[in-house]
């Protein structure tokens, strides 16, 4: 898995094989695309998934996307822009427990990054969708999949063990506490996103649990790659994210420690 901190980053793929699968501008790339009809209530109609070859047209930053949004419907690039933008209130608005988390998230967050972005809410809004919806079609055609999941259920079940009375003031405290999101073979209820079914599906150059993933979906979704499979070797991998994930969390957090105490940021 790749971390971010400060002055320092590190990568999953060198930077020669990550530029030969990024999303440059005008070069052609294989992909995985996902298909949505939603109402104008973001109601889910319909969906479908299919490997695709696109070039994209162009490359743009947070801040010249924001200027296309900002400036409505002028030209074709700021109309498909204000479309999504659209589309991705309409997600935060169906799924406020979603941003309730995040809001929480960065307020815990060590090395705090604040998004204010209209086009970064796209790009939330719609890799949640593609993390959710990816994880319940390997989940519907019975592929061994990594999944994403939060369960809080201890915390009630502690409660309730130890008939302890909450008053308003301490519940919503209670609410505010989410525990570690870990990987797993079994599609389980993310817990702050509010989603039964989640994945890591739409970051494969920078999350190795989302490379492998598109793995399977080759193997068992479209079936156009031949490689031999282990079940118990799976669920060595999901061990294995998991027990990386929690070292890279524990290293990042002592880093940029070290770091305010240097006041080096």
């Amino acid at each position: 898995l790749n971390i971010y901190i400060p002055n320092a980053s590190t990568r999953l793929f060198s930077n020669d094989l990550e530029k030969l699968f990024s999303l440059d501008e005008n070069k052609i790339r294989s992909v995985f695309s996902l298909y949505c009809i939603l109402d104008k209530y973001g109601k889910l109609d319909d969906y479908y998934f299919k490997e695709n070859e696109i070039s994209v047209s162009n490359n743009l930053y947070y801040d010249e996307c924001d200027s296309l949004i900002d400036d409505r419907y002028k030209n074709e690039m700021s109309h498909i822009l204000n479309n999504f933008y659209h589309i991705a209130c309409i997600l935060e608005k169906n799924n406020k427990k979603k941003k309730d988390y995040w809001n929480k998230k960065e307020s815990d967050s060590i090395d705090k990054h604040i998004i204010n972005h209209k086009s970064d809410k796209i790009i939330s809004e719609l890799m949640v969708l593609y993390g959710n919806l990816i994880a319940k079609i390997a989940c519907d055609n019975s592929i061994p999949y990594t999944y994403r999941t939060q369960d809080n259920s201890y915390l009630d079940n502690l409660i309730k063990k130890l008939n302890i009375k909450l008053d308003e003031k301490t519940q919503k405290i209670i609410n505010n506490i989410y525990l570690t999101s870990k990987y797993s073979s079994i599609p389980l209820y993310h817990h702050g996103l509010n989603l039964p079914i989640y994945s890591h599906s739409s970051d494969p150059l920078r999350r190795y649990p989302d490379f492998y993933n598109q793995f399977i979906l080759h193997l068992f979704y479209f079936k156009d790659k031949n490689f031999d499979f282990d079940y118990e070797n799976h669920l060595e991998q999901i061990k294995y994210f998991n027990e990386r994930s929690t070292e890279l969390s524990l290293f990042k957090g002592e880093y940029i420690r070290a770091l305010k105490l240097e006041k080096k940021i």
